[in-house]
């Protein structure tokens, strides 16, 4: 099973890269606080270390919100931003987390 979370990228001597434990990542950045959202294996799936700092964003409704908030920091958008946001964010979340 794969899990959804919130990560920042870390500075290695190649450069700035995802961690390794991320096994794939970059999606809907955040500029403010330089966080990505990206998919782990869940723990019965791995067995390897995750730190403990990272946030699991347990459904899409949580990808969707932190989207929502960086894009409209005041909480109002548009009827056709919010269907057009409901639409990506389930498609990434069906074809990446189930």
């Amino acid at each position: 099973m794969k899990k959804a979370i919130e990560y920042m990228k870390h500075k290695t001597d190649s450069g700035v890269v995802d961690p390794e434990w991320v096994d794939s990542g970059g999606f809907f950045p955040n500029a403010t606080n330089k966080t990505f959202v990206g998919i782990v294996k869940s723990l019965n799936d791995r067995d390897y270390f995750i730190p403990d700092s990272i946030v699991y964003l347990d459904n899409k409704f949580a990808v969707q919100n932190r989207q929502l908030l960086i894009d409209h920091p005041d909480g109002k958008a548009s009827n056709d931003y919010l269907t057009e946001l409901s639409n990506t964010i389930t498609t990434w979340w069906n074809e990446n987390i189930l």
